[in-house]
């Protein structure tokens, strides 16, 4: 009898792979990779078409398999994004990765820069830069808090769809925003959105880049 979703993720994420230990345990560890291989290939049909990311599943499947870290969240939660990244990006031109630095300042305004070119993959390493952003936002007046989340939501739209949002909620993301113009190939831009709000592409413009400012003070 075939497993439902609910039934399949939670045998994704009860995987006893992360927990085997001990000497002599490699037959034990391949029989629960193909286990878990097989679960998620029967769990991603239930999102996916899977003759036509088929390739894109596979390689998510593999990839997740060997870097998955269970203090990270759910399994189910950290495949999903990198399938979601591996259809977004398919056929694009790879781009390599910057190492994550080490310092206790954020390099937020470069990364932001590389989300927008699509080189989501070093960002999806270092979701801290949600509570990041968060922590600048909170600290804004109420008044100009939908105007930067808007703006905000736009500028790192294509990065925030990457992203499985059922475990946390941020303030500073516009979800109606998100959810009205994800399935949309055009999205409203920078200066549609300030004429929302009343104001001129110039004052969208400067309140981004105060924000950015902002968001760099912030500490890990």
């Amino acid at each position: 009898m075939e497993k439902n979703e609910l039934e399949l993720e939670q045998e994704i994420n009860n995987s006893p792979l992360y927990s085997i230990s001990g000497d002599n345990m490699e037959e034990v560890q391949k029989k629960e990779k193909y286990k878990l291989a097989e679960n998620l290939i029967k769990y991603s049909k239930f999102y996916w078409n899977y003759i036509k990311n088929g390739l894109e599943i596979h390689e998510s499947i593999e990839y997740c398999i060997k870097k998955y870290d269970p203090q990270e969240g759910k399994f189910t939660h950290f495949f999903k994004n990198r399938v979601r990244w591996a259809i977004f990006n398919h056929g694009k031109p790879e781009i390599k990765q910057d190492k994550i630095k080490k310092s206790t300042r954020v390099q937020v305004e470069a990364d932001i820069e590389q989300s927008e070119s699509n080189n989501v993959d070093n960002l999806i390493e270092k979701k801290q830069y949600l509570d990041v952003i968060e922590r600048a936002f909170i600290k804004k007046q109420d008044r100009i808090k939908p105007y930067i989340s808007a703006l905000f939501t736009i500028r790192l739209f294509d990065f925030l769809l990457s992203f499985d949002f059922s475990d946390k909620h941020y303030k500073w993301i516009d979800y109606a925003l998100l959810e009205k113009y994800k399935n949309v190939k055009k999205k409203p831009k920078q200066k549609e959105i300030a004429a929302q709000f009343g104001r001129l592409e110039e004052d969208a413009s400067r309140t981004v880049q105060r924000f950015v400012k902002s968001i760099k003070k912030s500490q890990l």
